[in-house]
């Protein structure tokens, strides 16, 4: 397909035995495995029955980002050339957000709405994990104005909305964690979701069956 399906400092880590077993108990996916899986959301496209181009910004890069005091106007932070190829012809941009080393976010650059969507799978509902929402909606755009150049479709960013992804889809169109240690798989099928433009409600349940 051309796509570059993960773009950013530290993409397309080799996965390791330690990897996979975060995937048991109710351990955390950790980083190496929640990009993978988002970067095949990115590239089987046919799966989801998907015209969207997507890719996936690195879990390193995106915690550069929000670690970043600021993009806008930087003329010493370091310009990744794959993130700056994919900006010219993706539609949709998946930033993974770690929050306390403890739970998973994810951010998606909407180009063809024209919104930054953030989704938090517990849908704010434990505020230790809330994060800083809005901040980092203003980080990516001054992240992705940054890591543009003449030719991206991204060069509007500023004018895109932000938007918090349970205030814009029902409760029964989003994937929703309660309790259990599932926000990695939450994640990815929101990510799907998105992709497929079919929005269905995944439960706890349905991750423990995953």
């Amino acid at each position: 397909t051309g796509i570059i399906p993960a773009v950013g400092l530290g993409r397309t880590i080799g996965l390791n035995h330690s990897d996979f077993e975060t995937l048991q108990y109710d351990r955390m996916v950790n980083d190496d495995m929640l990009e993978r899986a988002l970067t095949l959301v990115c590239s089987y496209r046919e799966v989801f029955a998907s015209d969207i181009r997507a890719a996936c910004l690195s879990v390193m890069s995106s915690q550069m980002l929000v670690n970043a005091s600021h993009f806008r106007g930087s003329t010493h932070a370091k310009k990744d050339l794959e993130l700056i190829a994919a900006l010219q012809y993706v539609e949709m941009l998946f930033i993974p957000i770690n929050i306390r080393n403890e739970h998973w976010h994810l951010i998606a650059v909407d180009r063809n709405n024209k919104r930054i969507l953030y989704f938090d799978p517990f849908h704010f509902r434990r505020p230790r994990y809330v994060g800083k929402p809005s901040k980092t909606m203003e980080q990516v755009k001054g992240f992705i104005t940054h890591s543009s150049d003449s030719s991206s479709l991204f060069s509007n960013i500023n004018e895109f909305s932000e938007e918090i992804a349970h205030e814009v889809f029902t409760h029964w169109l989003l994937p929703s964690q309660d309790k259990d240690n599932g926000c990695a798989l939450h994640c990815i099928a929101f990510a799907a979701n998105l992709l497929a433009n079919h929005h269905v409600h995944i439960s706890d349940s349905d991750t423990k069956l995953i």
